[in-house]
């Protein structure tokens, strides 16, 4: 009797729909837990020969120019998601800013993770006229889950850093706290 219970018609279309329910709600699971970020972090900013400030005797120059107020910067940008973004993501590359007045004079890769990821980043120099004194562009490459790229730039006048960029299906680019594996690497 209890075997002819479950060739019931009704009771086959109850089996069905729980198991259609179970697939559904598992590939909703699964939807949600797909998540594609993109954040930063500050490492340090550090004034550069700031002590000899007062001096008239020592004076900092950069390709045979006098700066002041130079400050290295050391920031990263890290895939925090669980997804690739593809460089074919960016409708608009990682650019930043280090405010009016600012002017980049040297960027340098400090760390890639993996150290294959292939870099190229943009600002006012001998080969590059067209950008603003003030800003970086990080041109779009594939960046796997926790893929990083630690850049140390060397800045006259900078007073604060800011990052944006546009990729698909993120919502924007979010500022983090310091991973404590990043910090001994940008310590040099």
């Amino acid at each position: 009797m209890s075997i002819e219970l479950f060739r019931d018609p009704l009771w086959q279309f109850i089996g069905a729909a729980l198991a259609f329910l179970a697939l559904a709600f598992a590939v909703f699971d699964w939807k949600r837990r797909q998540k594609r970020e993109l954040s930063y972090f500050i490492v340090a900013r550090r004034a550069f020969a700031k002590e000899f400030a007062t001096s008239n005797r020592i004076q900092v120059t950069f390709d045979s120019r006098l700066v002041t107020d130079v400050r290295i910067v050391d920031f990263g940008v890290v895939n925090t998601g669980n997804q690739p973004i593809l460089g074919e993501s960016f409708t608009s590359p990682i650019s930043g800013t280090f405010g009016e007045g600012a002017e980049i004079l040297l960027i340098e890769p400090l760390m890639l993770i993996p150290s294959n990821i292939d870099v190229r980043i943009r600002w006012r120099n001998e080969l590059e006229s067209s950008l603003p004194a003030q800003t970086l562009v990080l041109d779009p490459t594939l960046l796997n889950p926790r893929d990083a790229i630690i850049l140390r730039c060397i800045v006259a006048g900078a007073t604060h850093l800011k990052l944006s960029a546009r990729v698909v299906g993120v919502e924007s680019l979010t500022l983090m706290s310091v991973p404590q594996a990043y910090i001994a690497a940008t310590e040099t």
